[in-house]
């Protein structure tokens, strides 16, 4: 995500051509994820613990423990952050995955495959790092500056994915609800109503977050959206499966696995307990002249 950013006045020095070399590689056909949460940081990537070192061969060397590496098995690169040696701020690292493999021979190891119930296709596993050798891509700590502008993005498009879902079930119980319109039980009747009235407020906070992109306010309110859209998207998807009734708790039924996945976007980054936090400084801030 930090690459999408367009290089300017208050880029970091070399920012242009490390990011041309990125896109090169995507456009070669290569895949990027992340591997950057880790036990214990609620979030904060900012927070790490994982450490690395250089080498002189001008590559490093990173240990620590991560998870939620989505995308493992398809990406060739994942980013990940750790703390260089005697710095006082972590710094953003890439692992070329094609040739290394999770047994740990060469320093990456898989230590517990993803088992989530929501978002089960993304293959999140987590690793043990153990001097696995990487690349330096953060040009000295500078690439943090570029955080204000990269987290609302990143928020909005997580919020995306789950309105990608609103979006198929509604339409799911529409055909489903339509065969039986006149036969809907005043609870299934209610059911329904409050769970597109739930929708439509879900579309509104995401309709605010994309108007909010860009501007010095997008970062509150893609925060206060994401809030909005993982409560309400909760609710709708409850909604919609009580107007259902019994068929919609099958295995051969989508609704049971859209709600665990909606589920998941109140751990998604950034996690709802720093959600909170960030919104209560922005309260506690002093205020500006």
């Amino acid at each position: 995500m930090f690459w999408i950013t367009e290089p300017n006045a208050g880029a970091p020095a070399g920012w242009k051509q490390h990011r041309d070399g990125v896109f090169e590689k995507a456009r070669s056909g290569h895949w990027f994820g992340t591997v950057a949460s880790e036990p214990g940081i609620g979030g904060d990537i900012l927070a790490t613990r994982s450490t690395a070192k250089p080498h002189a061969e001008g590559d490093w060397s990173m240990s620590g423990d991560k998870f939620m590496g989505s995308g493992s098995g398809i990406t060739s690169f994942m980013m990940t952050i750790a703390r260089p040696e005697g710095e006082p701020q972590p710094d953003v690292f890439l692992l070329d995955t094609r040739d290394i493999g999770w047994e740990g021979a060469e320093g990456l190891k898989m230590v517990r495959a993803w088992d989530g119930l929501g978002m089960a296709a993304t293959q999140s596993h987590a690793f043990r790092f153990d001097d696995v050798r990487v690349a330096r891509h953060g040009l000295q700590g500078g690439i943090f500056d570029l955080l204000p502008q990269i987290t609302p993005v990143i928020g909005f498009m997580f919020s995306a994915v789950i309105m990608g879902i609103l979006d198929a079930a509604e339409a799911e119980a529409k055909r489903s609800l339509g065969k039986r319109a006149s036969r809907l039980s005043a609870f299934e009747q209610t059911s329904w109503i409050e769970a597109q009235m739930q929708i439509w407020l879900a579309q509104q906070a995401f309709e605010g977050m994309s108007r909010s992109l860009g501007t010095g306010s997008a970062g509150t309110n893609v925060l206060h959206g994401k809030l909005a859209i993982a409560d309400l998207s909760e609710k709708a998807l409850a909604g919609l499966s009580h107007a259902l009734g019994g068929s919609s708790l099958s295995r051969s039924s989508p609704f049971g696995q859209w709600m665990q996945d909606v589920r998941a976007l109140g751990y998604l980054r950034p996690p709802r307990a720093l959600t909170h936090a960030r919104l209560l400084e922005g309260l506690t801030a002093p205020a500006r002249a």
